[in-house]
């Protein structure tokens, strides 16, 4: 017979009674009690003592008393009812519980086993369903199934394990609910259909999401205490609106071919770089990014890249270090980058690529505030770059740059320096207290610059590689 949900939730409160037959015939209700005595019929007076009792044709719905039941079984067609202290329990290498058809689990607690839950085939439902102790995966869709949980717990009681797994075509929805432990990975998901995560927290996971082709959604997605990727995509489509990592080693890793747009990205201390972009294309607006690694904030790698609203604060490295590819970057603000290391430390550094950048905002870098090198091709319109400690722009080893109605001010270097063959097209600069004057080329190692319409109180000087035109 052929199953449907009917009102199986209002305002976030499971119904019982939520599968139903056609013609909204109700559920067959059995009742189990591990504390009675064995031989019961099923009723609520006298009830079954195992859940393998109860299992029969569906649809069936089984009310499980508070107690400790053996699992190693197959739900088809079942609702499973807990009031929150129902335990299914198995021992590794049992899988607790597998599930073909509509299945729905409600406060019921599945420990043990290698694995806990096994969407076999159909639909399985979750609320308030507590995981723990499972030796390989919290819970597995196989291929074309489909499993949505909300308000759950998935708890990892050792190391190395999975939470979630998705096989290849298997969809997935989490909705509020938390993955806590070491889990190797939270969700784990090889070409899935679709997988949803929304209001999820996970904490000390190694990485929470590992998305291998497919698509994926995440949204208000809070990840903390792991030290891996929080979430790293290859060969896949991420969307995101809302994710805010502390810690992990990458707030967001990519590679080759993966896709990701959204906003609302917030990355905490990550110990290498908050973005790690690599053979992707990305859009991404409202970036911010807080104390990051050694590894910068940004870090892009042949890769396509738009940015709107970044603000990056603080942090080991630098801000943005891209090789190769497109940036397009709009309103990026850089406050207090600082690196012990004399090479880094710049705001934004551009190799073998182009960028275009508009409304840049630099306030404090040890290094440069804007770099183009390596034969990149830079064009900045619009902003300020305050205090940087080499020099406010430069072009170096064949890079360009064309700058366009920008201030600098109080460098401990030149406003602009351009070096060993770069070349810089500067247009209506403002240059403030630079305490090593204007423009510094190289003229000997065929560095080449065009200066126009420049103000303030340090100015440039022609020279045999200095043009300056009023």
């Amino acid at each position: 017979m052929r199953l449907r949900h009917v009102a199986a939730v209002v305002l976030g409160t499971w119904i019982p009674g939520a599968l139903a037959a056609d013609g909204g015939a109700p559920l067959r209700t059995v009742f189990v009690d591990a504390s009675t005595a064995a031989g019961g019929d099923g009723s609520q007076a006298r009830p079954f003592r195992r859940l393998t009792d109860a299992l029969g044709p569906g649809p069936l719905q089984i009310r499980l008393a508070d107690g400790i039941y053996t699992g190693d079984a197959l739900l088809e067609g079942v609702e499973l009812v807990g009031s929150g202290a129902a335990v299914v329990s198995a021992q590794a290498p049992a899988t607790v519980l597998r599930s073909r058809g509509a299945v729905r689990l409600v406060r019921v607690q599945i420990q043990g086993g290698a694995l806990g839950l096994r969407v076999e085939s159909g639909r399985a439902e979750l609320e308030a369903v507590r995981f723990s102790g499972q030796r390989s995966a919290a819970a597995e869709v196989a291929e074309g199934a489909e499993l949505v949980v909300a308000g759950s717990v998935l708890q990892a009681s050792v190391s190395g394990v999975l939470g979630l797994k998705l096989a290849p075509t298997a969809r997935a929805t989490v909705r509020d609910s938390e993955f806590t432990g070491p889990f190797q990975r939270a969700v784990q998901a090889g070409r899935p259909a679709a997988l949803r995560l929304e209001r999820v927290r996970t904490r000390d996971a190694v990485t929470a999401l590992h998305l291998e082709g497919g698509e994926a959604w995440l949204a208000r997605v809070d990840v903390a205490g792991g030290r891996g990727p929080a979430v790293y995509v290859v060969r896949g489509q991420l969307h995101v609106q809302g994710l805010t990592v502390t810690g992990h080693e990458y707030a967001l890793l990519t590679g080759e071919g993966a896709e990701v747009e959204g906003s609302d990205l917030r990355s905490q201390g990550a110990f290498r770089a908050a973005l790690g972009i690599v053979q992707t294309r990305a859009n991404l607006s409202r970036v911010t990014i807080d104390a990051a690694g050694d590894h910068g904030a940004l870090s892009l790698l042949s890769s396509d890249v738009q940015l709107a609203d970044l603000t990056v604060t603080g942090g080991r490295f630098g801000g943005i270090s891209m090789r190769s590819g497109q940036l397009r970057l709009e309103r990026g603000r850089f406050t207090a980058i600082h690196s012990p290391d004399r090479l880094a430390g710049d705001a934004v550094q551009v190799r073998a690529g182009r960028a275009t950048l508009s409304a840049l905002e630099v306030q404090g870098c040890s290094g440069i505030g804007l770099l183009s090198a390596e034969g990149a091709v830079v064009d900045l319109t619009g902003g300020t770059v305050q205090g940087a400690g080499v020099a406010g722009l430069s072009a170096d080893s064949e890079g360009q740059l064309h700058a366009t109605g920008v201030a600098v001010r109080d460098t401990r270097g030149p406003a602009v320096l351009v070096l060993d063959g770069g070349r810089a097209r500067l247009v209506r600069i403002q240059a403030r207290a630079n305490r090593d004057g204007g423009v510094w080329a190289e003229c000997s190692r065929r560095a080449s610059v065009e200066v126009e319409a420049w103000s303030g109180d340090v100015q440039p000087t022609s020279s045999d590689c200095i043009q300056v035109r009023p």
